[in-house]
């Protein structure tokens, strides 16, 4: 990651979203300025950041950091086949922090709902 580019895809992905900064880094349990550096570039994200992004925006880190184009076709039709074949590459402490973000979200998921 040597240029400002994580940070660009990183705005067109939200953007693309029509999300906030304020509710994209609600969802990923950050301050809103944490996700505001990464897009403007002033700070990178560490790796278990990236796959939380990667997991969050349904895009491979890979692209996130520049490595690879989007596939241009759908989703695969079998989500959790190829969400293995993603965790079998992955170090076990990092198959680790994204069971704990899992956790998480199921978490936040159950919350009770303010009503604004």
């Amino acid at each position: 990651m040597t240029d400002n580019n994580v940070g660009k895809r990183l705005k067109l992905l939200r953007s693309g979203k029509g999300l906030t900064l304020q509710e994209t880094a609600d969802a990923l349990g950050m301050p809103k300025t944490t996700y505001a550096h990464y897009e403007d570039g002033s700070n990178e994200p560490k790796i278990s950041v990236l796959i939380k992004l990667s997991i969050y925006y349904g895009i491979s880190v890979d692209w996130i950091i520049g490595l690879d184009e989007p596939q241009k076709s759908s989703p695969p039709e079998d989500k959790w086949e190829a969400l293995r074949n993603v965790l079998e590459q992955l170090p076990e402490s990092d198959v680790k922090e994204v069971w704990s973000f899992v956790r998480f979200l199921l978490w936040r998921k159950n919350q009770p709902q303010d009503d604004q």
